[in-house]
């Protein structure tokens, strides 16, 4: 019943069903043997190691030892036999709650298997969550039911029931190691793309940035890395219930670092190296740093300070006037950057106004565009744009440095065009207009 949803949505809709980034349509449909191997993975455990390290190899320290595999092997054994044993006793008791009731559970444990061997998408692990139970209720089922019909047998038969339970118990036992050798080295190891860093850790984190905004006297932590949406991103959406007693706000560190006219705690989350940043390691004071996993790196506390910030835009174009747009931004300048990461723009903006919308459940931002404009055509010529921070989170006084892709003007003769900047409403293109009235982008500087 529950893959029913998905197999009807994709009969019906073949021409909006996505399959990574691809139409349902273009997609070619093929019979394979992923559903098989990954019920493999959640009946007997094998090949666990996929949900954490898709690429270990055998020598790795995830794997368990040998006799354990070789008790996961025969659980599979086990179930096979139980499977069968219970659909023979489903059919002769087809007239029963107790036959109704084997034969439901049968369907459960194969039905994921057999609608996901034709593969209309890409199978994944997860896809097979809800077959989870099903194996062990057959095993229970079958078990019941021969231990029953044994005892009843004579004492011989009961102790082969008895030896049959241990080596279920056995079983079992392999199975709850494996786990917890899993489990222990995910909570040790850096495993990306999979496992998130244990919920301990990133409440010592939480904690520390609370600890040093009680005892700093900032009024606010503002936590920088992936996303900027509790809703949508596992950082904030973690961040935002352990900070939930302290004022606090997200920035997405992936494009925009806003600046306040106030101190702040900053609370960095791991990553190589976020674009934003440089801007808060040049005007803050570093306060702590807590270990993460192995090779996950760590978070890093900042006590930051508006005093340098101004300074920091010594060498940006500045706007000329007028640069103050009716939702509360006013667009300071602009610097071209050629770096080891490549070619981009960084837009400064300050808040000048309350924020255009603060609806934290909304998928609405606005996102900023610079475009080249040739003013004999009346046109842009070449553009590029992106988000920038989301308005709920604006405080007026904030400097916020946004960073877009250069633009691409390969061949482009620059020439009497001028360089403008505007903003918009996303996922619509209405602009925000500029607050006089003159117009809905803002002249950064004529070529």
């Amino acid at each position: 019943v529950a893959t029913l949803p998905f197999v009807i949505g994709v009969l019906r809709n073949p021409d909006v069903v996505m399959v990574e980034g691809t139409a349902a349509q273009d997609h070619t449909v093929t019979v394979g043997g992923d559903a098989f191997n990954f019920t493999l993975m959640n009946i007997a455990g094998y090949n666990l190691h996929r949900w954490a390290i898709p690429d270990a190899p055998p020598d790795h320290p995830i794997y368990a030892q040998d006799e354990v595999q070789l008790l996961l092997a025969l659980e599979l054994v086990v179930f096979i036999a139980q499977a069968v044993g219970l659909a023979l006793y489903a059919w002769r008791a087809r007239r029963t709650p107790a036959g109704a009731f084997s034969l439901a559970i049968l369907i459960w444990a194969f039905s994921y298997t057999v609608v996901f061997t034709v593969q209309w998408a890409p199978v994944h692990p997860h896809y097979l969550i809800a077959l989870w139970p099903a194996p062990y209720l057959v095993i229970a089922a079958g078990l019941a039911t021969e231990i029953a019909i044994l005892r009843a047998r004579g004492q011989a038969w009961r102790t082969a029931a008895a030896l049959g339970l241990a080596l279920v118990m056995a079983i079992a036992g392999a199975q709850v190691y494996m786990l917890h050798r899993f489990f222990t080295y995910a909570g040790a190891h850096f495993t990306p793309g999979d496992f998130g860093a244990p919920l301990g850790m990133k409440m010592q984190g939480a904690q520390a940035a609370i600890d040093l905004l009680e005892s700093s006297g900032a009024p606010e932590i503002i936590v920088l890395g992936e996303g900027d949406r509790p809703y949508q991103y596992e950082g904030p959406g973690a961040f935002d219930v352990m900070l939930h007693n302290v004022p606090h706000r997200f920035v997405n560190a992936a494009h925009s670092a806003a600046l306040p006219d106030h101190p702040a705690v900053i609370l960095v989350q791991p990553r190589v190296s976020w674009p934003a940043a440089p801007w808060y390691e040049a005007t803050s004071k570093e306060a702590a740093r807590i270990p993460l996993r192995a090779d996950e790196g760590e978070y890093v506390l900042y006590l930051y300070s508006p005093a340098g910030r101004d300074a920091r835009l010594g060498d940006f174009v500045p706007a000329p006037e007028p640069n103050l747009l009716e939702n509360g931004a006013r667009l300071l300048g602009y610097r071209w950057t050629v770096a080891r990461a490549g070619e981009h723009i960084d837009v400064a903006w300050r808040v000048e106004g309350p924020p255009p919308f603060t609806n934290f459940d909304t998928i609405e931002n606005d996102h900023i565009v610079v475009y080249f404009y040739d003013p004999g055509a009346g046109a842009a010529v070449a553009q590029t744009d992106g988000p920038a921070h989301w308005p709920p989170y604006w405080e007026p006084g904030d400097i916020v440095i946004t960073r877009l892709p250069m633009i691409d003007s390969t061949g482009l003769d620059r020439e009497g065009l001028e360089l403008r900047a505007a903003m918009y409403r996303y996922p619509g293109i209405v602009r925000a207009r500029l607050a006089d009235g003159s117009g809905d982008s803002v002249l950064l500087d004529a070529q």
